[in-house]
C-alpha cells in the first residue's frame, strides 16, 4: 500500500492480494482472514432490502470480523462469491466489487447477489469494511461512482 496510487505494481499486488482473500473466504478459512486483519477492525453491512440474510449493522475487532463472514456462509447450503473489479479510491482505501451466488440452507432458494466492499486500511492491514448488497450491476456502478468521487462518505 506504500506503492502510489495508479501504479502497475500497486494494482497488481492489489488485485492479487484481495482474490486471495476472498477465494480464502469461499474456502471458509478464516486464517488468511485473520492475518489481514487489524486488531481493532470494524465491519458495518448497509441494510436494506437487498441484503438476503440477517447481518448486524456493524461488528468489531478481529472475532467480529471473521463472525460476519461467517454467518453469511452459514446461510447457505453452497456458496461462492466472485470477485469482479478491485478499484483504488485513495492511498488507503479500495473498493472491491463482486457477485455473490448460494442456494439457501433451509430454502434452497437460488441467490445472484450483488455486493460492494470499501475497505480502509491501517499499517497494511483492514481497518474498516463498509459493505453494500446491491440489487444488480446498475447499483453497483452507481455506488462505485458515488465513493470513488466521495460523495458517499461511510
Amino acid at each position: 500500500m506504500r506503492l502510489p496510487v495508479g501504479s502497475r505494481v500497486r494494482r497488481a499486488a492489489l488485485e492479487r492480494t484481495v482474490r486471495a482473500g476472498y477465494e480464502a473466504w469461499n474456502r471458509h478459512d478464516m486464517t488468511v482472514a485473520r492475518a489481514y486483519a487489524d486488531s481493532d477492525v470494524e465491519v458495518h453491512v448497509a441494510q436494506g432490502a437487498d441484503l438476503p440474510v440477517g447481518l448486524d449493522d456493524a461488528y468489531y475487532g478481529v472475532d467480529g470480523y471473521c463472525r460476519a463472514m461467517e454467518e453469511w456462509a452459514a446461510a447457505w447450503r453452497k456458496w461462492r462469491v466472485e470477485v469482479e473489479k478491485v478499484v483504488e479510491v485513495a492511498q488507503d482505501r479500495f473498493l472491491v466489487t463482486g457477485r455473490h451466488f448460494g442456494e439457501g440452507r433451509a430454502s434452497g432458494a437460488n441467490l445472484e447477489q450483488w455486493s460492494a466492499a470499501l475497505y480502509t486500511m491501517r499499517r497494511g492491514k483492514i481497518a474498516r469494511v463498509d459493505m453494500f448488497f446491491l440489487a444488480d450491476e446498475e447499483s453497483v456502478s452507481e455506488t462505485v461512482t458515488s465513493l470513488a468521487e466521495g460523495r458517499a462518505r461511510p
